[in-house]
């Protein structure tokens, strides 16, 4: 088994918000990139005008792995992501920073929960768990977790890539029994 770590943003926070970019990190560096189109009339939250959509296309330098990128549309946008997850392993376990919206957006993505790629480990792990559980504060600034050094660099908070990047380091740091 393999984990990723998923991050994604989306236009605002409802079940059926536009999806605007998606970011898998997986175990070793690899990572999968995708910004799709916005949808045409959607009102993005200003929350999201202001701190996702300036930073949609600045990306953190790796240091390690290979970085696949796609940009198209949530159809388009299926074919290379489902091989990247191939490529991964039999099983691949997703864990997101909170898992409901960032779960949801990417199971959209295939069709619903039942049309995902069967290397898909059906449970969704959650990073905020993972941390209540350590006695970690789960509201706690994602950032603040990790030593300054240890940041990718050219971290940029509410980019997908950064925070899946962020997301999988924290994961590392508190994974250590799981």
């Amino acid at each position: 088994m393999i984990k990723v770590f998923l991050d994604t943003e989306f236009a605002n926070l409802h079940d059926q918000a536009t999806l605007l970019s998606l970011a898998l990190v997986d175990e070793r560096g690899d990572a999968f990139y995708s910004i799709l189109p916005s949808a045409e009339g959607e009102a993005l939250s200003p929350f999201v005008r202001e701190h996702v959509l300036p930073v949609l296309e600045k990306l953190p330098q790796m240091n390690e792995g290979r970085l696949t990128s796609f940009r198209g549309s949530r159809q388009e946008v299926v074919v290379p992501l489902t091989s990247w997850l191939e490529n991964r392993g039999d099983v691949v376990q997703v864990w997101a920073d909170v898992a409901y919206h960032d779960w949801q957006q990417f199971c959209s993505l295939f069709g619903g929960v039942q049309s995902l790629p069967t290397c898909i480990h059906y449970i969704p792990m959650d990073l905020a768990t993972l941390l209540w559980v350590r006695g970690v504060n789960p509201d706690s600034v994602r950032s603040s977790l990790i030593a300054q050094e240890f940041l990718p660099e050219g971290y940029v908070p509410h980019n997908a890539l950064s925070d899946a990047y962020l997301g999988m380091l924290i994961l590392k740091k508190y994974q250590s029994d799981v």
